[in-house]
């Protein structure tokens, strides 16, 4: 039996308004067209998560601002009917007052700019006070990978989602099994630290630190 997520984090859009110092959003999206999941996959990921009888969380609040996909509404409504069972939730900067944040189970907003405390996500962060005089480390033995799955807009199922540069793509939503499957795999890699990805992430290291070698990362 294919053991499932905790929560499966969607991107349905690379857009955000929130522009904060110690997010790497503008690095990563910020040269790029705005691309948004297709319908065709988002569909897809909705009745994989069904014929697995997901009983999970969903979460809207991977390396985006939710409220700036003007489908949102009606992804939910959507999910709520195919998955009448979950719990959504967003995370919002709160920039944006949208009432289709009153269809989520669980908001969680972080006002733009107001963190005080930064992990260097998996090394993609810039140096900032957040991320360095006032960082926050993951602990090991990392079991992010184990309880959660990410699916970036393109339909890349990523490792962890602190890999905002998608070096460690374990899979496509075209066949999600195989790309959890994988997941796991690696996420017992993960654990043992010997993914290079993994070692700068819990070491905090910022992309000043990773240097020439961000983006390269690869599994």
């Amino acid at each position: 039996m294919l053991s499932m997520p905790l929560i499966v984090y969607l991107q349905t859009i690379t857009a955000c308004n929130g522009h904060c110092r110690y997010c790497p959003f503008d690095d990563v999206y910020g040269d790029q067209a705005v691309k948004k999941m297709s319908l065709a996959c988002y569909k897809t990921i909705i009745e994989w998560l069904k014929a697995n009888n997901y009983k999970g969380r969903i979460g809207y609040l991977l390396h985006y601002e939710p409220t700036m996909d003007s489908r949102l509404s009606k992804l939910i409504d959507y999910t709520r009917e195919m998955l009448p069972g979950v719990s959504l939730e967003a995370a919002t900067n709160g920039i944006i007052k949208d009432a289709v944040l009153n269809k989520f189970n669980l908001v969680d907003c972080m006002p733009a700019g107001s963190r005080k405390i930064g992990t260097s996500r998996a090394g993609n962060c810039k140096a900032t006070p957040e991320t360095t005089q006032h960082s926050r480390l993951i602990q090991p033995p990392c079991i992010i990978p184990e309880n959660t799955m990410p699916i970036a807009a393109s339909g890349d199922v990523l490792l962890c989602c602190q890999d905002w540069r998608h070096e460690a793509v374990v899979g496509t939503y075209k066949d999600l099994t195989a790309a959890r499957i994988n997941q796991l795999k690696y996420a017992q890699k993960a654990r043992k630290l010997e993914l290079e990805i993994c070692r700068d992430c819990m070491a905090g290291k910022t992309t000043e630190e990773v240097g020439e070698r961000l983006g390269k990362r690869f599994i």
